[in-house]
């Protein structure tokens, strides 16, 4: 019997025979989060956790268009596992969606090489990228990975003072992206005048990780354009899809599945985005334009009593 079986795999995630006696699994002992039965009710639901908040069931990912001029109609709905990233959605909505054009997302959606994956696509993915971690990016006066000189066909890596690198290795990070670890020798780091502002270790030199050449050289360039006032300007537009997001909440409350399964799902948030097309064509046809991103009403009842001068 199918209750049965899940009873057994929800015995065997959970807990361990150890001889004659069994044990509960330690935290780390059990499957990860995408393969772990966490409802009984509905084997499919998965466990996410986003900005502090954690839920059980699934994900909807809305994309809508956003030509001025014309009603912003959701054009593509996609319903993954919650434990499933943003991120790893886009490759497909790429394929579903199978047409050139500008692509405005948040960060959740973006890194480099889906970025590069776009372009192939003729697609321009818009979205932030997140910024570079490391400690020295985030004090002043250090030597962070921009000021280093890379030489790509030496493979070498020479730092502000002058020193050169002394290892090159080419390696896969922990979500599988290819990078580049340099070494530099840890006699030159000591010796520097200038260690403490740019490596806290006391055994070794200064390590660098970056991503090869393409997407590193793409990465550098994003970061710049990120900066730029036009950049901002034309990322602006896609201040209306959170409201989208909020609209489907409160209209149709798309955060509670009303079905079991992922496929069943599916079909709720395809047609929660269905009413709200029909919703936002009938306001468009009646001059009622979008004011952009949602404000409550105690802001918008703030903003009239507010005397102007």
């Amino acid at each position: 019997m199918p209750a049965v079986d899940v009873l057994r795999q929800v015995w065997v995630q959970r807990f361990l025979r150890n001889g004659t006696t069994v044990q509960r699994r330690v935290k780390d002992d059990e499957p990860p989060g995408a393969v772990r039965i966490c409802s009984p009710y509905d084997t499919q639901a998965r466990y996410g956790h986003k900005r502090g908040h954690g839920w059980l069931g699934y994900k909807a990912h809305l994309t809508e268009v956003c030509t001025p001029g014309s009603p912003q109609i959701i054009v593509h709905v996609a319903s993954t596992e919650a434990s499933l990233a943003d991120v790893e959605t886009v490759t497909s909505r790429h394929d579903d969606l199978g047409q050139e054009g500008l692509a405005l997302v948040d960060a959740g959606y973006t890194s480099v090489g889906h970025i590069l994956t776009a372009a192939e696509h003729g697609i321009d993915l818009i979205g932030p990228l997140p910024p570079d971690s490391g400690w020295q990016a985030r004090t002043p006066d250090t030597y962070d990975l921009t000021h280093f000189t890379i030489d790509w066909d030496a493979q070498q890596v020479t730092c502000p003072q002058g020193k050169t690198s002394c290892a090159w290795r080419h390696g896969v990070s922990r979500d599988q992206v290819p990078i580049i670890r340099v070494t530099f020798p840890p006699v030159g780091c000591f010796r520097c005048p200038d260690r403490l502002r740019c490596t806290r270790s006391g055994t070794s030199g200064r390590c660098l990780t970056f991503r090869p050449r393409t997407a590193y050289e793409a990465q550098q360039r994003i970061r710049a354009q990120q900066a730029i006032a036009e950049w901002k300007h034309l990322y602006a537009q896609r201040s209306g899809a959170e409201g989208t997001i909020a609209q489907a909440s409160r209209r149709s409350d798309i955060h509670h599945a009303r079905y079991r399964g992922l496929e069943r799902t599916h079909l709720q948030h395809i047609l929660t985005a269905l009413a709200q097309n029909i919703v936002r064509a009938d306001a468009w046809l009646n001059g009622s334009t979008p004011s952009g991103s949602w404000t409550t009403r105690l802001t918008r009842l703030h903003r009239r009593l507010t005397p102007s001068t």
